[in-house]
């Protein structure tokens, strides 16, 4: 039976590798789009008979309800608009419940370098595969294409394998570097070198470089910007533009004005997608591009409290595990700058956040455990040891 185990173990931890790194990928197209890591993780149903309810799935799963009840509430709905701010949840849902039977392995953490330099290599890819020559800012971007979203989206996992690389495997991580550039995604460059600086000033070994290179940095910008605007507005036009910030503003203010027609459990998201676009023409808003105001407008002030206590879950999971090793300390960092983005751009409750913040909460929960056995483990050891050096003093014997 241990023998059965070992191998069932081994089976899932490879399971769970690629599961984590198929997040990195993104959708398949079936009859339905699917996200691939989701069909990876049909592989833990094998183990349903043995699940384990933990407290983010029960928190997570409340906040489907004052979804649920506010469908109900309006008294229609439409199926393929409305329901697809839940599948996300859902996919978050199944990982927690599903997904686990193994033991952790240093191994795995490697899972989340092989999934974004995948992701690299696809944005790379989508760039030369396409045609034309154009220059314009936003046609520019929207090269950056692959199965899991575009541009902006793209930047948010490779900013957040980005930060975790610097703690975990130092100047190796500026190979992702051009990929992250290349999403062109003002507010992820610019979170990104706020994130770096606070990132090198707490490792005090770094400050007196890190305020050298900044004050060159600053300096250089400050010395050159009449031509550093004139070369980026004629190369890229709109990209020192301010229409996105307004529209974000406008769908800010529209969405506030949708919460108060039912604040304590939202809308149904059909109702506040109509609303949003009819407050700005022209453009196809389904999220208010901050993720404190979808989260209100989608499950109301319930639904919000209920998600805000499953964040801080992993979040405090994420902390105890980053006290004691690199790579979560890393992890720790990007989840931050993950949760700071989604104030700025349709993030959480999103299919691939969703998966991901689940995959690392189950990983940082294996990894507690691995950390207190090893703990308990060596401090059982030492008495034994200390008992039989004690011993060997008293019979002046020292041989093993």
């Amino acid at each position: 039976m241990h023998r059965d185990y070992l191998k069932d173990s081994v089976f899932l931890q490879v399971s769970f590798f690629f599961g984590l790194v198929a997040v990195f990928i993104g959708d398949v197209q079936l009859p339905q789009t699917v996200p691939l890591s989701i069909l990876i993780s049909l592989v833990f149903l094998i183990r349903a008979f043995n699940v384990r309810v933990t407290l983010p799935f029960v928190l997570l799963l409340a906040v489907l309800l004052p979804g649920m009840l506010n469908l109900i509430m309006a008294g229609h709905f439409d199926i393929k608009r409305d329901f697809v701010t839940y599948l996300p949840i859902c996919y978050g849902l199944f990982v927690l419940l599903f997904v686990g039977g193994f033991s952790y392995n240093k191994r795995l953490n490697y899972a989340l370098v092989a999934g974004v330099l995948i992701l690299c290599l696809l944005i790379l890819y989508s760039f030369l595969a396409t045609p034309g020559d154009a220059a314009e800012y936003y046609q520019f971007k929207l090269n950056a294409e692959t199965p899991l979203g575009r541009s902006n989206y793209l930047a948010v996992f490779i900013g957040f394998s980005l930060l975790v690389s610097t703690f975990w495997l130092g100047w190796t991580s500026l190979i992702l570097l051009p990929a992250f550039l290349l999403t062109m995604s003002r507010t992820g460059i610019i979170l990104m070198l706020i994130f770096l600086l606070f990132r090198f000033i707490v490792a005090r070994q770094y400050l007196l470089k890190t305020a050298c290179i900044s004050i060159i940095i600053f300096g250089l910008f400050y010395y050159y910007w009449d031509q550093i605007y004139y070369y980026l507005d004629p190369v890229l036009e709109g990209s020192l533009s301010t229409d996105s910030l307004n529209i974000r503003l406008r769908a800010w203010v529209e969405t506030l004005n949708i919460i108060q027609v039912n604040p304590l459990f939202g809308v149904p998201r059909s109702f506040y997608k109509d609303a949003l676009e009819a407050a700005v023409p022209g453009e196809n808003l389904w999220d208010p591009h901050n993720s404190i105001l979808h989260l209100l407008v989608s499950f109301g002030i319930v639904g919000f409290i209920f998600y805000a206590s499953y964040i801080f879950v992993i979040f405090r999971e994420l902390y105890r595990a980053s006290l004691s090793d690199r790579f979560w300390k890393g992890v720790y960092w990007g989840y931050s700058l993950i949760l700071v983005w989604s104030l700025f751009e349709p993030i959480l409750l999103t299919p691939g956040i969703e998966i991901l913040q689940a995959y690392l909460f189950v990983l940082a929960r294996k990894y507690s455990v691995y950390r207190r056995f090893k703990s308990l483990a060596y401090s059982r050891r030492v008495p034994i040891a200390m008992d039989y050096a004690n011993r060997c003093r008293q019979n002046r014997s020292f041989s093993f």
